[in-house]
């Protein structure tokens, strides 16, 4: 699913509610639900995204990997990164398992 497709799913909800929206307004609040989470993790802070989960920067620490094309050993620096936590919520509606 693509931002238009998920929008568009939201302004159909919202919409059957009765709530007067347009498809624009739409984007843009799921820009500036983006924009707010990518600031919490800029700052070093985990960012709640209800009833889906958390997203919490992590450090990664130095580690070694190596070179497929000439095998050389390389070391990657520590770096931050970002680690979901699904809610209770999300893994009660996830399936036990994926069909292949």
């Amino acid at each position: 699913m693509n931002k238009r497709d998920f929008a568009r799913e939201i302004l159909g909800l919202l919409q059957e509610r009765g709530h007067n929206i347009t498809l624009s307004s739409v984007l843009m609040i799921i820009d500036g639900y983006a924009i707010i989470t990518h600031q919490h993790i800029e700052r070093g802070e985990s960012a709640i995204l209800p009833k889906i989960g958390i997203l919490q920067p992590v450090l990664r620490g130095k580690k070694t990997a190596r070179n497929i094309s000439t095998g050389e050993t390389m070391l990657i620096q520590p770096r931050v990164g970002a680690k979901f936590v699904p809610s209770s919520l999300l893994k009660n509606v996830l399936p036990k398992s994926i069909p292949v």
